[in-house]
């Protein structure tokens, strides 16, 4: 599956400005950065800047109420709806890759399912190869 590629600039004097007031910047408030964001701001002498290209989502309802997930502004502005690129192998069809656009990141539309690992392929990572 090839997905297209996104390209955007971040003007030089924005970047002088934010490198001079913060030691780190993490681009993107999904799990993944929030928890880069919240490991390197336990060392208190370091600065660190979150950014989140997505709106508050306190506020939303469809975020917080199962029955809701995936209605109102969470089914259009709060997810970044990327497209693929023709799929050869499927008559030319375009998919839709979903991707959380909010503070969370994809965490916010994932309609309150728990997904859990087999204990196999758990401990398949702790075994040592000989």
């Amino acid at each position: 599956m090839h997905i297209t590629r996104l390209y955007f600039v971040i003007p030089t004097l924005f970047i002088n400005g934010v490198m001079s007031a913060y030691d780190f910047v993490v681009i993107g408030g999904g799990n993944g950065g929030l928890v880069v964001a919240s490991r390197l701001s336990e060392d208190i002498d370091v600065q660190v800047l979150v950014l989140e290209a997505g709106p508050e989502v306190e506020s939303l309802p469809e975020v917080f109420v199962p029955g809701l997930a995936g209605t109102g502004e969470a089914a259009s502005t709060l997810n970044w709806a990327y497209q693929t690129v023709p799929q050869e192998n499927m008559n030319g069809r375009q998919l839709r890759v979903s991707a959380g656009r909010a503070l969370g990141g994809s965490t916010i539309s994932k309609l309150f399912l728990l997904i859990l690992a087999r204990l196999h392929n758990i401990f398949l990572g702790t075994q040592s190869i000989v």
